[in-house]
């Protein structure tokens, strides 16, 4: 794979399908899963014609013992139809080796993050609009173009964040205002969200960032955030401030799945229960007091306690393992690049430090939700992640 390719020629089909899909990603789970199967193929040619090697990032080990362990439990659950059926999410893994392979000049890099900003923005602006702006509704929970509150924010909290480090490391002060104007529409939409994890996980995320590249910024940040909190509608203040509050109702339910979660440990420490629906395990959610449960039971709202209960210990090992090596490795990647500074490749720089933000959200987000699990933010933050990690290439880095 060179840099230098046409944009028809070599792999250029390979990265314009992964481009499409950066940008659908943010618009439709469908369509963005089809452009990445049609990356897939065009990549597996390549390298079936030995004109491609697979990138490698470190993280291949830890991801085939998992992809392992979790296929060979499927035969040993009650339900093996449905861990069958969501084994499929490994697909979704996908996007690191291929952002790895073919997203390794700055042009590409540049466009990925352009598709991605684009998409964002035309969800953000359009979701706040009908669905906050239009009926005069701000109290309302927006869900944006994916219909579901949670993913939608994780979605732009993970943009936000590659915003976010364009602004801190964007050579020039245009390109730093035109990350800011983009990420105005993008925390309204967050905010409007009322995600408290992905809220929880944006605050990592930054934190970070600004830590690691600009920590002169880190007190002017807080401040400018507690005025923001200060000055938000006072139902999201008290949005806030419930993560804090143990009588919250949902912060009561979070106790209960996770009791029970704990239980179905003891009970299945080995193999776990299966990648399957939790409902029919967890008989003692049906009600909670002051809430009932009855969408949200399917999982277990944190991901380390689900690795555990779908896979069992092994499972958990072999998860963590993959995840914090992630984190591992693009600090990895910061730390070499920082030496260099201003002459090391700029988008490069930015995707290091963005996809560093994107999984700190992304862990963060991940002790009260289902991270790991959920295909549209896996989608994209392996993609970040494998854009970052993309080994050097002669010459790639000018293209």
């Amino acid at each position: 794979m060179t840099g230098r390719s046409r944009w028809w020629a070599g792999d250029g089909i390979v990265f314009a399908a992964l481009l499409l899909t950066a940008l659908a990603s943010m618009l439709s789970v469908a369509i963005a899963q089809l452009l990445l199967g049609a990356a897939l193929l065009a990549a597996l040619v390549r390298v079936a014609s030995r004109r491609d090697r697979p990138a490698r990032t470190g993280l291949e080990l830890p991801f085939l013992l998992l992809l392992v362990w979790a296929l060979a439990t499927i035969p040993l659950s009650d339900v093996p139809h449905e861990g069958l059926r969501n084994a499929r999410r490994f697909y979704l893994f996908v996007p690191l080796w291929l952002g790895a392979g073919y997203v390794t000049g700055e042009r590409r890099r540049w466009a990925v993050l352009a598709a991605l900003a684009l998409g964002a923005t035309i969800n953000a602006v359009y979701s706040v609009t009908v669905e906050s702006v239009l009926p005069g509704d701000y109290a309302h929970r927006i869900g944006m173009i994916q219909h579901s509150i949670i993913t939608a924010s994780w979605l732009v909290m993970a943009v936000a964040l590659l915003a976010g480090a364009v602004a801190l490391l964007g050579p020039g002060r245009r390109l730093r205002l035109a990350a800011g104007a983009v990420l105005v529409p993008l925390l309204v939409a967050l905010a409007l969200t009322q995600s408290r994890s992905a809220w929880l996980g944006a605050a990592a995320g930054f934190g970070l960032m600004t830590l690691l590249s600009r920590p002169r910024l880190i007190l002017p940040l807080v401040l400018l955030a507690a005025a923001g909190v200060a000055l938000s509608p006072a139902h999201l203040r008290d949005r806030l401030w419930s993560v804090t509050d143990p009588n919250d109702a949902t912060n009561a339910q979070r106790l209960v799945l996770w009791r029970a979660g704990l239980d179905l440990v003891r009970e299945h420490p080995v193999v776990g229960v299966g990648d399957r629906n939790l409902a029919p395990l967890t008989p003692a959610l049906v009600v909670v007091p002051g809430a009932t449960l009855t969408t949200h039971v399917r999982h277990l709202h944190q991901n380390f306690l689900m690795l555990a209960v779908i896979w069992g210990l092994p499972g958990l090992v072999f998860g963590t393992w993959f995840l914090l090596g992630l984190g591992w490795r693009l600090a990895s990647r910061w730390r070499a690049l920082r030496p260099a500074g201003a002459r090391a490749p700029p988008a490069q720089r930015i995707w290091a430090l963005g996809a560093l933000g994107v999984w700190a959200g992304v862990v963060v987000a991940g002790f009260f939700d289902w991270t790991f699990g959920d295909p549209e933010l896996g989608l994209v933050y392996l993609l970040a992640a494998g854009i970052a990690l993309a080994p050097p290439k002669a010459g790639a880095d000018q293209a």
